[in-house]
């Protein structure tokens, strides 16, 4: 008997491999098929705790009160005491005794006051007589007037001690009222002429006065400084007017007002 004719072959290795995968497959493909798909279901928010304040209390509430049961009632045990208040009231003052006058006679009334002026030893002052004031009246003539110099001229500011090379000529000023200083701001250059000028407020009180105070000070020339840097200086010139007033008797007076 041939013992190689009835020995089954056994499967080779690739056979069983694919076989497995066909199975394997299988076994995806029924499940898919009849396989259930159930849907998620969602779940309910559940709302947080939370805590509310109240100032109301319910039934339920106030029997939790153990006072409840303690409060007076009528029929309860002091009930009229509790429930009705004692009425006070206040204590009364009588007077007993009828009220006494202080006796005073009339005719002594400010007899103590008196008294009291002759006993302090006072004595009566004396005032000395002043003299009357004595009038001095003004010694007016003409030899007063200065009209040779109708005004003071100063510098000020960055100005103040450089010196004039010209003097600036005026007439006599006339004018009804005593006339303030006249404050004029200029520009001066390296070599002394004068820009610019602005009077500035409020002036002398009379625009021709200060009209002229302006024109003089276009006139104007200092001297040129050693220093050969010197730049543009800013200053002020002042002008103090002495007035010339007309008197009631003919006399013209100069008089000059408090210089600012």
């Amino acid at each position: 008997m041939n013992t190689a004719a009835t020995t089954p072959r056994s499967w080779s290795r690739p056979k069983w491999i694919l076989t497995l995968v066909l199975v394997f497959a299988a076994h995806i493909a029924f499940i898919y098929a009849f396989g259930s798909r159930v849907q998620p279901v969602p779940k309910e928010a559940v709302r947080p705790f939370t805590i509310r304040l109240t100032t109301t209390f319910g039934d339920w509430q106030e029997l939790n009160d153990p006072t409840l049961f303690a409060r007076p009632h009528p029929r309860g045990f002091a009930g009229a005491t509790w429930m009705k208040s004692p009425v006070m009231s206040p204590p009364s003052f009588h007077w007993t005794e009828p009220p006494r006058t202080l006796a005073l006679d009339a005719s002594r009334l400010g007899e103590s006051f008196g008294d009291s002026i002759r006993n302090s030893g006072t004595s009566s002052v004396q005032f000395a007589a002043m003299p009357a004031p004595e009038i001095v009246e003004p010694d007016l003539h003409i030899g007063q007037l200065a009209l040779s110099r109708p005004f003071l001229l100063r510098t000020g500011g960055t100005l103040t001690g450089r010196k004039l090379i010209n003097a600036p000529q005026a007439g006599a000023i006339n004018s009804a009222d005593l006339l303030t200083n006249t404050i004029v701001q200029v520009l001066v250059d390296p070599k002394g002429f004068v820009f610019s000028p602005t009077l500035l407020l409020p002036g002398s009180g009379s625009a021709v006065v200060d009209n002229k105070a302006l024109e003089m000070a276009w006139t104007l020339r200092f001297e040129t400084p050693t220093n050969q840097t010197a730049a543009w200086t800013v200053g002020t010139l002042i002008f103090e007017w002495q007035t010339a007033v007309q008197l009631e008797n003919g006399v013209t007076n100069a008089s000059p007002k408090n210089s600012r």
